[in-house]
């Protein structure tokens, strides 16, 4: 069967407007899944910042016991910072020579004596 000119005419708009749909159907969602990988990327790019920051701060912070002097009543320690993150510490423990019991712990807030209780 022949087609007229009219009918051929109508045949190749119909093809071009479903061509143009498909096409923008496909870019639209191909531009949906790039908007949400990207900001999954962003996402996933801060909380690996936040990891990294917290141990980079773990590495920065270098302490030393210098020295420890015993008296008949009291106890002093000498700490150097050698980092630079400064360092504040929460809690101090002194065991005995064995470390089977712990003889004074220091917090910020008092100072246990343990032997004394």
């Amino acid at each position: 069967m022949i087609l007229t000119q009219r009918a051929r005419r109508r045949r190749a708009v119909s093809e071009l407007t479903g061509v143009l749909l498909s096409l923008g159907v496909t870019l639209t969602a191909g531009a949906a899944v790039w908007a949400f990988a990207r900001s999954q990327a962003g996402v996933q790019e801060q909380q690996l910042g936040t990891a990294f920051n917290s141990n980079v701060n773990a590495l920065n912070e270098q302490f030393v016991v210098a020295q420890v002097v015993y008296a008949a009543s009291s106890i002093t320690i000498y700490i150097y910072n050698s980092g630079q993150a400064p360092v504040q510490f929460s809690q101090i423990e002194v065991y005995n020579s064995t470390r089977t019991k712990i003889d004074l712990t220091f917090t910020a807030t008092k100072v246990t004596d343990l032997n004394h209780v």
